[in-house]
């Protein structure tokens, strides 16, 4: 019965032991936290409709202000569960001082005309920590991006019904690859960062989309931070499906993100 109870006290202290000694930051050792903000989008984007390229600049704002979240899940020490999204949204109606020619059709000079450009990025990914100490972590992430990409370009001649020569609405999951790195300086500095690739031909879509994140935290209380980063995002795709007009979309998105950083327990 000793030697029982003597096993069963040893069980309990490695089963209340932490799997690894606390991290210098906090944010290594957060079970969920969660990131959100504004982010301040300089965006360079165009459309192949019926093989004449269009600048969507040319007609929209080159800046836009939006919102991206994302959330990380702690499951073990080196595996971390991560959710992200952001939607880029922009429409506008005009009307057509001199003719524009788009698609081998011309808009008249008076017509009313309108553009719509919306893309959302909704991604999930399982990291590993090949890296994992006190200070840093260091892994590989494999999971699936869905993109979504919305694009309408019509018009309305003066007195006359609505053209149509853009109206499409595409949404694909694709998979994913990338690294990431998190390094504390002290308890309420750390940096971060990730990149991720992806050239894909997947059903009647082909192209490549590059994904680069890098920021500083600052984290002066256990539970609440705030982060300064930059985010770029590059996607060059080709869509071959006979129903869509706008059969080449490429966009350039980079800029600012800056946000609120949110912790919740312990995965240690």
């Amino acid at each position: 019965m000793k030697k029982l109870a003597t096993l069963c006290a040893m069980i309990g202290c490695a089963a209340s032991a932490p799997a690894w000694p606390a991290s210098l930051n906090p944010t290594l050792d957060d079970r969920v936290s969660i990131r959100g903000g504004p982010f301040f989008a300089s965006i360079d984007s165009s459309l192949a409709i019926r093989g004449q390229d269009f600048s969507v600049e040319d007609r929209l704002d080159d800046s836009k202000t939006t919102f991206a979240i994302a959330l990380d899940w702690r499951i073990t020490s080196r595996l971390v569960l991560t959710g992200n999204f952001s939607q880029l949204s922009r429409d506008e109606t005009f009307g057509a001082g001199t003719p524009i020619g788009i698609g081998g059709v011309t808009i008249p000079a008076g017509a009313s005309a309108e553009v719509d450009f919306t893309t959302r990025q909704f991604g999930v990914n399982l990291g590993y920590s090949v890296v994992r100490n006190r200070t840093t972590e260091f892994g590989a992430a494999v999971g699936i991006k869905v993109l979504t990409i919305e694009d309408k370009v019509a018009f309305t001649p003066g007195g006359g019904p609505t053209v149509v020569l853009v109206d499409d609405d595409t949404t694909q999951p694709l998979p994913v690859l990338g690294l990431y790195l998190n390094h504390a300086f002290s308890r309420s500095w750390m940096i971060t960062g990730r990149a991720s690739y992806f050239d894909f031909d997947v059903g009647d879509i082909d192209g490549k989309v590059v994904d680069l994140f890098g920021g500083v935290e600052w984290r002066p209380w256990q539970s609440v931070g705030l982060g300064l980063a930059y985010a770029y995002t590059d996607a060059d795709v080709t869509i071959t499906d006979a129903g869509v007009a706008a059969t080449g979309v490429a966009y350039e998105y980079k800029g600012p993100f800056a946000y609120v950083v949110l912790g919740f327990g312990s995965g240690r």
